[in-house]
């Protein structure tokens, strides 16, 4: 297993001048078609769970793969082996870790009675062994990144009923190591609504609070706010 702790502004090998300074979430919302030469051109693509937009409209890229590791959908992930062989995983992608690993489980076969417990419950062991992906860097996000998700959104840290989505925490981490001093933050695919054991009011208003800010792009409507090079983006 491996755990990297990476410094601001780190790229992968993948990176050359030639790129854009955009770094692209895509989440599994609704997007715009034919991004794929935007997508393909950026600095850094981080895409989500089993991603829905890959390929020749949307590009391939994924540089890093932010995978969440609680509850159903991680357990899911690990005992039915849902990201063994797949196209959008290289040998270059990271993977993202973005809960906390508290209470790590035994086995995927075994579902808790209790709801609580399996929201917390940590998977990420087994997903990364039943997938085959020892190999590849995995990036397990720290307590800090957690805690200031919390913070920013001004959720309760000590109610149990719904915490910050994947989405939301991969965006709190790429804020760190891509500052918006020197790259283009984008979210496209990001709908802000899903599962409710997410905030997603609170999350959507403090990303619009962001763009206010000029810390990232995004809209709602799925397309990407500009496509432009990184001197005309702000």
């Amino acid at each position: 297993m491996i755990e990297v702790e990476f410094k601001r502004g780190d790229l992968n090998s993948r990176h050359s001048s030639a790129m854009s300074a955009d770094v692209i979430l895509i989440g599994n919302g609704r997007i715009a078609p034919d991004c794929a030469e935007w997508v393909e051109r950026s600095a850094f693509v981080v895409r989500f769970n089993i991603p829905r937009h890959v390929g020749a409209k949307n590009g391939v890229r994924c540089d890093a793969l932010c995978i969440t590791n609680h509850g159903f959908p991680a357990r899911r992930f690990a005992k039915f082996r849902k990201l063994l062989n797949q196209r959008f995983i290289h040998p270059t992608t990271e993977i993202w870790i973005p809960r906390p690993r508290k209470y790590r489980s035994i086995s995927c076969f075994f579902n808790h009675p209790s709801r609580r417990i399996r929201w917390q419950t940590d998977h990420s062991s087994h997903i990364i062994k039943r997938n085959g992906l020892e190999k590849l860097t995995q990036v397990f996000f720290s307590e800090e990144i957690w805690n200031e998700a919390f913070s920013t959104i001004s959720l309760d840290r000590n109610q149990e009923q719904v915490s910050p989505s994947t989405g939301f925490l991969a965006l709190t981490y790429c804020l760190r190591r891509f500052p918006p001093a020197l790259f283009n933050i984008h979210l496209i695919g990001f709908s802000f609504e899903g599962s409710q054991a997410h905030p997603w009011k609170l999350e959507k208003a403090a990303v619009e609070r962001m763009v206010e800010r000029g810390q990232l792009f995004w809209n709602e409507s799925g397309v990407p706010q500009t496509m432009a090079p990184a001197s005309l983006a702000r």
